[in-house]
């Protein structure tokens, strides 16, 4: 169990360290994960949204996932 008899008396943050403790999660899985939802953004943004696939860049993900980053998500950025 991930701390007690009830799911309810479990904060999230113990859930995450308690499946970060006992599932090995590799730098590479995180790199394609991050990759894949950045393709799956792009992808929604120009099939679903209609934005130009030229205004949809996907940066570089590898140098920003680092052991103290907390942030789970996709982040986007509007040039003017």
């Amino acid at each position: 169990a991930l701390g007690g008899d009830n799911a309810e008396d479990v904060s999230f943050s113990e859930q995450l360290t308690a499946v970060k403790g006992n599932v090995p999660i590799s730098q590479e899985q995180l790199q394609d994960l991050a990759q894949a939802r950045a393709v799956a953004t792009k992808e929604y943004l120009v099939n679903e949204l209609g934005l130009s696939a030229d205004r949809a860049v996907i940066n570089q993900v590898g140098a920003l996932l680092e052991e103290e980053n907390t942030y789970s998500g996709v982040e986007l950025e509007l040039d003017t």
